[in-house]
């Protein structure tokens, strides 16, 4: 994962499944990865460039969710990042 070789993201889940999806006006199904990190604020822009730069989708669904962990997992991730 391009992500954690740059310090962008402490590591995360992968998962490739089946999706479809509804774009420009056509139902297409292809492969799809999820990924799923642990990251912080200050990485969101270089994670976007990232993602963009290795996906092939014009519009790749990028989000970011706060989490609320344990202390020591929450630590953890800052002393990684």
């Amino acid at each position: 994962m391009h992500y954690c070789k740059k310090k962008l993201a402490t590591g995360g889940l992968m998962f490739i499944a089946p999706g479809r999806f509804f774009w420009k006006e056509q139902l297409v199904d292809l492969q799809y990865f999820n990924v799923t990190a642990f990251t912080v604020e200050k990485h969101k822009e270089a994670i976007i460039a990232e993602v963009k730069k290795v996906t092939g989708e014009d519009l790749p669904m990028i989000w970011f969710t706060e989490i609320d962990g344990s202390e020591e997992l929450l630590a953890w991730i800052k002393e990684m990042l």
